[in-house]
């Protein structure tokens, strides 16, 4: 089985699993593909030696699950090809999540201390809950502000987006999908970025001229 070889007759999300399953139900291709999984887990360092078989397993698992949910935006690039993106995007997205955790690591007791001396334990819990619920809420209403910005853009602007944010890749392969340089590929990129950064701002005010209205 060809690997590497993008499949053209690959159109549609049918389509998608159904090769999907194909090269799955490939033993050769299946080890492979847990091998460069494994690999990624060790170098990102994310959990104890003993603990990376385990890992790898389970990131296979969760990159086939994320593959048949966005089965329908297969970029045409090469089923592993395609795995191995989704499987990167998801282990940047756990190492970001990691170190914003070790970032927020600190002893709730001082805090308490620190910040809210004369309330009690339980008191200082519950107000400590709250705004860590409230900030989730923030990132939430975050996320969908910029997924309406983003259908704002035009169809090329938004392919060049979620290549990048959504389905991990760089800008060379990016520019291997789009048959463009890869200079060209970074300046869309920014540009597209930058357009939808501007729509979001002006979503953002004209809520905000809205609310003081």
């Amino acid at each position: 089985m060809d690997e590497q070889r993008a499949d053209p007759r690959v159109t549609t999300a049918a389509d998608t699993i159904e090769e999907l399953h194909h090269y799955l139900a490939d033993p050769p291709s299946l080890e492979r593909l847990y091998g460069i999984l494994r690999s990624y887990v060790r170098k990102a360092d994310v959990v104890p030696p003993e603990s990376v078989d385990d890992e790898a397993f389970e990131l296979l698992q969760n990159v086939v699950v994320k593959a048949l949910e966005i089965a329908d935006k297969y970029p045409g690039v090469g089923v592993r090809p395609w795995l191995l993106s989704i499987a990167k995007n998801l282990m940047k997205q756990k190492r970001d999540s990691l170190a914003r955790f070790q970032q927020r690591v600190i002893l709730v007791g001082d805090m308490h201390l620190q910040t809210h001396p004369t309330l009690s334990e339980e008191e200082f819990f519950d107000l400590f809950t709250a705004q860590i619920a409230e900030e989730r809420a923030q990132m939430a209403d975050l996320r969908e502000d910029l997924r309406e910005a983003l259908t704002s853009l035009s169809a090329p602007d938004q392919t060049i987006l979620n290549c990048h944010l959504h389905y991990g890749f760089d800008h060379n392969e990016i520019a291997r999908l789009l048959q463009i340089k890869p200079g060209a590929a970074r300046t869309r990129y920014c540009r597209a970025l930058t357009r939808l950064y501007n729509i979001w701002v002006s979503q953002d005010e004209n809520r905000r001229g809205e609310n003081n209205a």
